[in-house]
């Protein structure tokens, strides 16, 4: 799945997730994503996240911007608004779109935060993640 199909599919649905929206189970993390429940990514410099999924839709801050919501294998959630948290999680998706290889409860994508200074700006950080093992 490509970042511009994901795009079009909050577009039409105001929102995108990796979850699979017809379990019960799933239910809660998408309430809790939808409702803003999150640790942001700023606050997680060096942390290592199990992500069972992921759940994005746009953003009040700035017209192209996206609020990327990162469900943990441990039940709690991350957010990062902005670009840069968008690419990198809709990367990660396009390299395993394949369902075995979506990350899962059972099989965790592993991804390590690591904030970054803009250029120009060292006082102002965002959020740089990658995958880990």
């Amino acid at each position: 799945m490509t970042r511009q199909e994901i795009k079009n599919i909050i577009e039409e649905n105001g929102f995108f997730t990796t979850l699979d929206t017809e379990k019960d189970e799933n239910l809660e993390y998408i309430a809790n994503a939808m409702s803003g429940i999150s640790t942001s990514l700023s606050e997680c410099d060096g942390k290592v996240i199990n992500v069972i999924g992921v759940y994005i839709t746009k953003s009040n801050v700035g017209v192209d911007n996206f609020r990327t919501v990162i469900i943990a294998d441990d039940d709690l959630l991350y957010s990062g608004n902005g670009n840069t948290v968008f690419e990198a999680i809709t990367g990660f998706i396009s390299l395993f779109s394949k369902s075995e290889l979506r990350p899962n409860v059972e099989n965790p994508l592993k991804i390590k935060v690591t904030m970054k200074s803009t250029i120009g700006n060292s006082s102002k950080k965002y959020p740089l993640l990658s995958i880990t093992k």
